[in-house]
């Protein structure tokens, strides 16, 4: 799309995301930081029919974020995609009054990030300074640095530039706070300025295919299978990107790699070795984020995850909630 000569060639390269956005939603969905720029530069193109064939398929992208908060803004989303000067103020100003409190997924940075990095190069202070709240807002319900890393490098170097040029004190210090936010979601360093971020470290495949091989050794495989077997490396690269997706679900890592632990070995029970490999990758993920037990005694009233937003601000995201019986809890906040 971005590089063919011929329009054909990239109408019918629109028409094949269409088919694989129907027939594979969750795994584009996944996908949507690299599709959605393309797009977004498609509906410029030349000629008529790919701009048409690139504002529809751009419509069933942008379909595919699940984010409840700006679901009902989608179209306004697209409108200032397609018509940047007139309609990106108007949709930030949309935005800045809404009250974020669902989980920010990368679906929804690769439609956001466009328009607010658009934004912060927009003329008035007042503009830019609705941008650094939205930024700092949608940060904070940001699950890990593997989501937002990737769209650091639109937002980060831009916020800097207007904390280092805008005049009004009150603009500046929301710009710092959204760019203290960034670098704390990010996990980069104070003085990083996100313009040439080194990629996330991932879970080696080789390491892991390694631990397939000491995971049967340690269930009583006989014989156990070597590491360099085709079937386990190709599943270690399956896992590594579980991993990477932070998807944990059972059935998800059942159906990945049970059909190859089939071919190298019929006991121990596959399933049970891609559950145990499941359950020490979700513990490490774990340990990295630094997750912490409840030691109190008592029974549990509530043990779950709570978010709490008043106005524009976000009090609380997805902060573990565990209430005892017999115990008094209080809510304090500046």
């Amino acid at each position: 799309i971005k590089t063919a000569g011929k329009w054909q060639v990239k109408t019918g390269s629109l028409a094949i995301l269409n088919q694989l956005i129907q027939s594979a939603p969750d795994q584009m969905a996944k996908l949507s930081p690299e599709i959605i720029p393309v797009l977004a530069e498609a509906i410029w193109d030349t000629k008529a029919d790919v701009k048409k064939a690139a504002r529809e398929t751009l419509t069933k992208a942008t379909a595919l974020v699940s984010n409840k908060d700006i679901e009902k803004f989608i179209p306004a989303l697209i409108n200032a995609l397609i018509n940047p000067v007139e309609e990106v103020p108007k949709t930030i100003q949309l935005l800045s009054a809404t009250t974020f409190v669902s989980e920010v997924d990368a679906p929804t940075l690769s439609l956001m990030v466009p328009l607010l990095s658009r934004g912060l190069n927009e003329r008035l202070t007042a503009t830019k300074r609705k941008v650094a709240v939205i930024i700092d807002n949608m940060s904070k319900l940001v699950d890990n640095e593997f989501t937002v890393r990737p769209f650091v490098p639109k937002l980060l170097p831009g916020l800097i530039k207007i904390h280092e040029q805008v005049a009004d004190p009150e603009a500046r210090s929301v710009v710092a706070k959204a760019i203290a936010t960034i670098r704390q979601v990010a996990k980069l360093e104070e003085s990083d300025d996100g313009a040439n971020l080194a990629p996330v470290k991932l879970t080696d495949p080789t390491a892991f295919a390694a631990s397939i091989s000491v995971q049967y050794k340690t269930s009583g495989a006989n014989p156990v299978p070597e590491a360099a077997h085709p079937s386990i490396q190709y599943a270690a690269r399956l896992a590594v990107n579980l991993i990477a997706a932070r998807n944990f679900d059972v059935p998800a890592w059942e159906a990945a790699l049970v059909p190859y632990f089939e071919i190298v070995a019929a006991s121990p029970e596959p399933a049970t070795i891609a559950r145990e490999l499941l359950l020490r990758s979700a513990n490490e993920a774990d340990d990295e984020q630094g997750d912490n037990d409840d030691e109190e005694e008592g029974e549990d009233l509530c043990n779950c995850q709570f978010s709490l937003a008043y106005g524009a601000k976000i009090l609380l995201n997805t902060a573990n909630l565990r209430l005892k019986r017999g115990h008094r809890y209080g809510l304090c906040g500046r």
